[in-house]
């Protein structure tokens, strides 16, 4: 049945080159921010926010960790390079656009392709295969996400360093991820995610969720804000 499957998530989802979500890092009290309050997340805690980009083997192939926790995914979006580079055509290939995915917090974004929101009741069949297929290919970051996390305990707890140790802490697990997944490591892959070669940590090549294109982009890390 995923045999069959994939030529279908092509054809509907062509020219694809990642998954975009946000993550909220715990962190314990920033003594040393500016502004403490901007770190208080919705969900009751402190932390930074990680913007992620996941192609279709599980490499992250980019990061930002300029904004604290209480900033909307879509925010973090807007100011990144992400967006920056949908806006000048950086993700184009061979004439033909190419875009992100991302859920529905990306829906007003640049360059991202997001799924329907109206209620049940009201959306029709095609936004629903739509939606459907979109969450079959969006799920990537979820799925990297969780390794990364599962993996790498430091991030279920609430670090407890600076804002620049901890940013580096979480840059270091995305570095070894990518590294595990590139090493093919047994303990570490997921049935669902098959690395292939080509990694550094200058430039990783990416394949296009659809399959249908492949090229390379820049690694970039994660950005600062004037908080220590």
């Amino acid at each position: 049945m995923a045999e069959k499957r994939s030529p279908g998530l092509g054809a509907i989802f062509a020219n694809i080159i990642g998954a975009v979500d946000g993550y909220v890092v715990k962190i314990e009290f920033p003594k040393k921010a500016t502004n403490p309050k901007k770190y208080f997340n919705r969900k009751g805690c402190y932390s930074v926010l990680l913007l992620i980009c996941v192609d279709a083997n599980g490499y992250i192939i980019y990061y930002d960790l300029q904004y604290a926790g209480a900033t909307h995914d879509s925010t973090a979006y807007i100011g990144s390079d992400l967006s920056t580079w949908a806006k000048c055509g950086s993700f184009d290939r061979g004439g033909k656009r190419h875009f992100i995915l991302g859920d529905a917090a990306f829906m007003t974004c640049s360059g991202v392709l997001a799924p329907y929101t109206r209620g049940s009741s009201e959306i029709t069949m095609d936004e629903f295969n739509f939606n459907y297929f979109h969450s079959s290919l969006r799920i990537k970051v979820e799925q990297a996400l969780g390794m990364m996390v599962a993996k790498f305990g430091i991030l279920k707890t609430y670090l407890r360093h600076s804002l620049d140790i901890n940013k580096k802490i979480v840059a270091a697990c995305i570095n070894l991820h990518n590294f595990l997944l590139s090493k093919k490591s047994t303990d570490y892959l997921e049935e669902q995610i098959i690395p292939f070669e080509g990694w550094s940590s200058k430039r990783i090549r990416y394949k296009c969720l659809s399959h249908a294109d492949s090229g390379e982009i820049a690694f970039v890390s994660g950005g600062t804000d004037n908080d220590g």
